[in-house]
């Protein structure tokens, strides 16, 4: 392209050159939400399964803040990472069967269908978090990123750009990062403190 002609942002961390202005969320922060509310919930091992991909399209902070989280707390027995090429419901399970998470962190919708056929009770005997939860109506627990939101900032980054009459690639970008607060969970089986149906809202 030829930079000089455009106003740019970037959306997300996908896109590492040039060095744009960019928006998107706090993947990091994001993480530690979800493992917080899980471990506020009365959940011990929780797990991490995702494509390898997806943890690099957010530049390896999924599953940093998930080792920072854990060496923070110095947790034993903690459930290893799943992190394969292609995340599907055979390695899923068989890392399910080899490891007993009692909760899930994903990015894959298709992984409560994946448990229930291969025999789990989701959530009576494990909890499920979608980590970057579509918009669409669902039941399924997760963080909302609010994709509109970040869209909307992004253009605002344009139109600031136009307006100061700036074009091409920026000698020092700007980044903005949102920490959504929308993660809800059903609250463990094993937490004998929770109220019968109990959520929580971060």
């Amino acid at each position: 392209m030829d930079w000089p002609l455009f106003a740019c942002a970037a959306i997300g961390y996908s896109l590492p050159r040039p060095r744009l202005h960019r928006v998107g969320i706090d993947a990091f922060q994001n993480m530690l939400l979800a493992l917080r509310t899980l471990k506020r919930l009365g959940y011990s091992r929780i797990g991490l399964a995702m494509g390898r991909h997806i943890n690099a399209r957010v530049d390896g902070r999924y599953v940093a803040a998930h080792l920072s989280y854990h060496h923070h707390f110095r947790q034993k027995n903690i459930v290893p990472m799943l992190l394969p090429e292609v995340l599907d419901g055979k390695n899923l399970i068989s890392w399910c069967r080899k490891y007993h998470p009692d909760a899930i962190i994903t990015n894959e919708e298709r992984i409560t269908s994946w448990l229930h056929q291969a025999g789990f009770d989701v959530p009576g005997e494990m909890g499920v978090v979608h980590i970057s939860r579509p918009p669409k109506p669902q039941t399924l627990a997760g963080i909302d990123t609010n994709p509109i939101l970040v869209g909307a900032v992004a253009v605002e980054l344009v139109e600031a750009q136009l307006h100061r009459n700036e074009r091409g690639i920026p000698a020092e970008p700007r980044a903005y990062w949102s920490k959504v607060n929308g993660a809800t969970v059903p609250a463990c089986a094993n937490n004998s403190v929770r109220g019968e149906g109990q959520q929580a809202h971060e």
